[in-house]
């Protein structure tokens, strides 16, 4: 399943939903096709993602914990 955060306001915030900080170190984001790196992590909170004329892919692990936590919230 492909899907992209695309359009001139962008996807709507979730402020019913706090993914646990925790698992941050867990998740990968595609840069090119078959390599991923981890999110940029300062503090254990995400320092910044640079997503302009870009989009990022979810590795298929990522969105499996993804969807596994909201399942279960």
């Amino acid at each position: 399943m492909d899907k992209a955060a695309i359009g001139i306001n962008g996807t709507a915030l979730r402020y019913d939903f706090q993914f646990p900080s925790g698992l941050l170190s867990e998740l990968r984001l595609g840069v090119r096709q078959g390599e991923e790196k981890p999110l940029p992590l300062k503090q254990g909170k995400v320092s910044h993602i640079n997503l302009q004329g870009h989009f990022r892919r979810l590795s298929e692990h990522s969105v499996k914990l993804l969807e596994d936590i909201m399942q279960n919230f």
